[in-house]
């Protein structure tokens, strides 16, 4: 207990150089959680984007449809199946799709993409896409013909609302199959490719023709949150044994590997801060031991023994991260509860972000871990800047050092 109160005294003892030790801790737990706080807001904003505009939490297919996406290789009776899945306990809702690759033709050029199929009323359940819309109007239920492109697409095709367009694919026979289609809207995700490569016509329209009837390729769903996709995915195995249930991760491999890379980055840019911190208590804490030599060798002659030396220059060190951590999560939680409502702003990115599917406004994501990671971090740091300068104060000879000048 003497330790610490010698300890106290000593870190005030020069105000000024004890602030900045504290300061700089301050702010480095407060950049350090602000960037974990932002990757965390990258990586979810690109899931949920992914899960709420292209593939939903799961999706049911034929077994050999993934490798060969053919017609043939198609769900029978899918309103059944569907009635069934929208029964499920975590179900937010479900639809079934008629996807197909083929040939988008207009008079300003040919595009190759993937022609969706939809019910419009389920669709807009499961993706809300009506939201999307970013000219025109969704499609109808009640109206044959019509297409929904990216508008990405529709610009470099000059393809307004209202304009013709014609898809040609292969039918169930593999022959090749046409029909003029009008454009009803353009929509826009957050994902530029995506858009690029995809159109959305009425589940009727492409049913009649390709001949395929009363089946779908894929049955897609939207369950209440991410906890709920395991019991759903359990569920829809066990019910539905001849077809193959895969979940958003399975979907997409790349959503883990993603959030694997920017989690690795997150903790890359932690440690490069605690180096940075380590030389700066250490550079610190070193001028503080030189400037009290004489005080040192006082406290040595009277009976302060090494490792009392040794301790007494740790606890300082601990004392000063210990006030200028939790300065720095009072800040960092105040700086996160203003970006909840605001967001980061990054939209002088967007075009670049676009193209990968990721959001130009990020909303950080932490958690109450993360406060306790970086707080374990910055004891460790702290504790590791101190043993240099204690044990150059514990190489000090009593009777030399009281005569230092």
């Amino acid at each position: 207990m003497i330790l610490f109160k010698i300890a106290w005294r000593n870190i005030w003892r020069n105000k000024l150089r004890s602030l900045i030790v504290i300061l700089a801790t301050a702010a480095g737990t407060w950049s350090v959680l602000l960037l974990i706080s932002f990757v965390g807001g990258f990586i979810e904003g690109y899931i949920n984007n992914v899960i709420s505009t292209e593939i939903g939490h799961i999706q049911l297919h034929q077994p050999k449809y993934a490798d060969d996406p053919k017609l043939t290789y198609s769900i029978p009776h899918p309103a059944s199946i569907l009635r069934q899945i929208n029964s499920m306990p975590g179900v937010h809702a479900a639809t079934y799709r008629m996807t197909i690759n083929g040939m988008l033709s207009s008079s300003h050029g040919v595009r190759g993409v993937k022609i969706i199929g939809i019910i419009p009323e389920n669709e807009n359940k499961v993706f809300n896409y009506s939201r999307m819309i970013s000219m025109g109007h969704p499609i109808d239920t009640n109206r044959r013909a019509q297409v929904m492109i990216g508008q990405s697409l529709a610009h470099d095709l000059q393809l307004d609302p209202g304009k013709k367009i014609v898809l040609t694919f292969r039918d169930t026979m593999g022959n090749l199959s046409s029909g003029a289609f009008r454009v009803s809207g353009e929509f826009k995700t957050s994902n530029e490719t995506f858009d690029n490569g995809h159109v959305y016509v009425r589940y009727q329209d492409l049913q009649q023709m390709t001949g395929l009837q009363d089946a779908a390729q894929e049955i897609v769903i939207r369950c209440d949150n991410d906890q709920a996709v395991p019991l759903v995915t359990a569920q829809l195995t066990k019910r539905f044994p001849k077809l193959k249930v895969q979940t958003y991760l399975d979907l997409s491999p790349e959503i883990g590997l993603f959030r694997t890379q920017l989690q690795a980055s997150s903790y890359i840019y932690v440690t490069i801060f605690m180096l940075a911190l380590i030389f700066g208590i250490i550079n610190t804490m070193l001028m503080a031991v030189l400037e009290r030599i004489r005080e040192l060798g006082v406290l040595m002659a009277i009976g302060l023994n090494r490792i009392q030396t040794f301790w007494m220059i740790v606890i300082e060190t601990i004392l000063l991260a210990t006030i200028g951590t939790p300065i720095g999560m009072l800040l960092a939680a105040i700086t996160l509860h203003l970006l909840a409502k605001t967001g980061m702003d990054l939209s002088h990115w967007s075009a670049g972000l676009n193209k990968f599917g990721m959001n130009s406004v990020i909303y950080p994501i932490i958690n109450a871990g993360n406060f306790w990671q970086v707080a374990i971090a910055v004891f460790i740091t702290a504790v590791l800047a101190s043993i240099y300068p204690a044990l150059k104060a514990i190489r000090l000879k009593p009777v030399e050092a009281i005569h230092k000048i």
